[in-house]
């Protein structure tokens, strides 16, 4: 079985000058956990909902009041809490190296790219999981 058959895509990117709080809400609305940042055709970071999630908190307590905090969300940008150090994987590639990288447990989420090393996706252990229990590989 290779990586193709059980990624997510279209992937959702976005620029990583993007306030927290409209990455947050992007997640919310498109019901992921994570967003691709790139710089034209290149991955740029991984941005997780736990990473804002974590600066929001660190927001809130760390100011003295909710008004505060929030134009302090709308001001913070992605770039500062998304993590840069990126490991990317082929549609081609077979998905045992997938499960290799996700049960390292440094990255939740890996980024697909097809032959042409453009964006084609993005593959996760909940993604694996869905693709063997619906084609019954279990």
């Amino acid at each position: 079985m290779n990586v193709k058959e059980c990624l997510t895509s279209p992937v959702i990117t976005i620029d990583e000058n993007m306030s927290i709080d409209k990455a947050l809400q992007m997640m919310k609305a498109n019901e992921i956990k994570h967003l691709i940042i790139t710089r034209g055709d290149s991955i740029h970071g991984v941005v997780s909902e736990k990473d804002l999630l974590d600066k929001i908190y660190s927001l809130v307590f760390d100011t003295t009041g909710a008004t505060y905090s929030k134009m302090k969300m709308a001001s913070e940008r992605v770039k500062e809490v998304m993590q840069t150090e990126v490991v990317s994987i082929q549609e081609e590639d077979d998905i045992s190296l997938a499960i290799e990288i996700l049960l390292q447990g440094k990255f939740h989420c890996i980024p697909v790219r097809n032959k042409a090393q453009s964006l084609s996706g993005i593959i996760t252990a909940t993604d694996i999981m869905r693709h063997c229990y619906t084609k019954k590989v279990l």
